[in-house]
C-alpha cells in the first residue's frame, strides 16, 4: 500500500501548532476587545442604575411625604365631619327649641286674644247695664 500523502515532519507540525495558537491568540484579542465593550457597556449600566435607584429612593421619600399628608388631611377630614355632625345636632336642637318657643308664644297670643275678647264682653256688659256708651272698636284698636 502506498501512502500519496506527503509525511508531516515535527517542524511542519510545530509550525501548524503555531499558526493554530496565533489564530486563537487573534481570536482571543478580538474576544477581549469585545469583552472590554461589554465591561464599558456594563460600568455605563451600572452608572445609569445607581441613578434610576437614586431616583426611585427620592421618589419613595416624596411619596412617604404624600401620603403622611394624605393621613394628616384624613385626619381633619374626619374632625371637620364631626364638627359638621355637632353644628348638625345643634341646629336640630336650637330649631326644636325655637319651634317649641314658636309653639309657647302661639298659645300665648291666643290665651290673651280670648282674655282680650272676654273682657270686651264685660266691659261691654257692664256698660250696657249701667247706660255709659262703649265703643268696642276703639277698644279693639288700643289693645
Amino acid at each position: 500500500m502506498t501512502n500519496n500523502k506527503k509525511q508531516m515532519t515535527l517542524d511542519d507540525l510545530a509550525v501548524l501548532v503555531a499558526d493554530g495558537f496565533n489564530d486563537v491568540g487573534g481570536r482571543l484579542d478580538k474576544l477581549d476587545g469585545r469583552m472590554d465593550k461589554m465591561d464599558s457597556s456594563m460600568d455605563k449600566l451600572d452608572s445609569r442604575m445607581d441613578k434610576l435607584d437614586s431616583r426611585m429612593d427620592k421618589l419613595d421619600s416624596r411619596m412617604d411625604k404624600l401620603d403622611s399628608r394624605m393621613d394628616k388631611l384624613d385626619s381633619r377630614m374626619d374632625n371637620l365631619d364631626g364638627r359638621m355632625d355637632n353644628l348638625d345636632n345643634d341646629m336640630k336642637a336650637l330649631r326644636s327649641s325655637v319651634n317649641n318657643y314658636l309653639d309657647l308664644s302661639d298659645k300665648r297670643y291666643l290665651e290673651l286674644k280670648h282674655r282680650d275678647a272676654l273682657l270686651a264682653r264685660w266691659v261691654k256688659a257692664v256698660a250696657d247695664k249701667t247706660g255709659v256708651p262703649v265703643d268696642l272698636e276703639q277698644l279693639e284698636k288700643t289693645s
